[in-house]
């Protein structure tokens, strides 16, 4: 019985060495093919490859076109102006935008002034407060004020629904300058001070000016194209490249033609560099 059972044990070992040769060509092919398939990939994967074209416009957008509610009449009463200006604030389509104005506002953080500026639509300055904020916080007992100041030219001649989206974005682009504001240290609060025309800025003043406008400008052509407005002329040659690495270069060519260059051409130089800066961390 023993002889029998190790004879079976024979032949099953034999059986089982037979099925392992007839079958390790296969399983060696296998692997092999295995390793050929990895070695490729892993090969097209660090293999250098044409960078992506850089675009030279901004990215197709889906367009949301709000509808804003007709305009106030304008007087040319301080009155008229101010209700002109409320009303671009309680309807403008970014709630951010709207809730942010209205509350630095009932806070006494932020006024509204209307003057005459033939440069600017729109501008964010500081004043000497006559009244605390009553945030009760470091903004609130700042000894300044933030003010928007708006063109009284441009707010009186807002009749159609494009000149008041095309003003809302200024607003929007005026109020990316307040939150700087808010959270800017002692240090920087010279940044937001009118200046004398030739006033000799600082290599950090520049530097924060043109990162300043970089958000204010890429927030305001944003919402131009979102709510399908057509820039003006000059913001024709900025907006179509809001997103894009040539972004910050078209910034300084639309600058450039701006009292703020005349005023500061020392910092020309500076916006080029932080510009070459962002596109290099694109």
């Amino acid at each position: 019985m023993s002889r029998r059972a190790d004879r079976a044990k024979e032949a099953h070992r034999r059986l089982v060495r037979r099925k392992i040769t007839e079958f390790l060509p296969i399983i060696v092919l296998i692997i092999l093919a295995i390793v050929v398939v990895l070695t490729i990939r892993k090969n097209r994967i660090h293999e250098p490859r044409e960078p992506r074209p850089i675009p030279t416009v901004s990215p197709t957008r889906s367009v949301r076109r709000p509808v804003i509610p007709p305009m106030p009449p304008s007087t040319g009463s301080d009155d008229s102006l101010r209700l002109r200006f409320e009303h671009l604030v309680k309807n403008h389509p970014d709630l951010e935008v709207r809730k942010g104005i209205i509350e630095a506002g009932k806070n006494k953080n932020l006024k509204f002034s209307a003057e005459t500026n033939p440069h600017v639509t729109a501008y964010l300055g500081i004043q000497r407060r006559t009244t605390l904020g009553l945030t009760y916080d470091n903004l609130g007992g700042r000894p300044f004020v933030a003010v928007m100041s708006v063109d009284i030219k441009n707010l009186e001649k807002i009749r159609t629904q494009d000149e008041m989206l095309d003003f809302m974005a200024t607003l929007g682009h005026e109020y990316q300058h307040y939150k700087e504001w808010v959270v800017a240290p002692f240090e920087w609060w010279r940044d937001f001070e009118t200046h004398e025309f030739g006033t000799i800025m600082t290599l950090d003043e520049c530097s924060r000016m043109f990162k300043g406008e970089l958000r204010g400008y890429h927030y305001q052509c944003e919402k131009l194209l979102e709510w399908g407005v057509r820039p003006t002329e000059r913001m024709q040659n900025l907006c179509p490249h809001v997103g894009t690495p040539e972004f910050p270069e078209k910034l300084i060519k639309h600058l450039e033609g701006t009292t703020t260059a005349e005023s500061n051409p020392e910092c020309i130089p500076i916006w080029a560099e932080v510009a070459r800066q962002a596109r290099t961390r694109r």
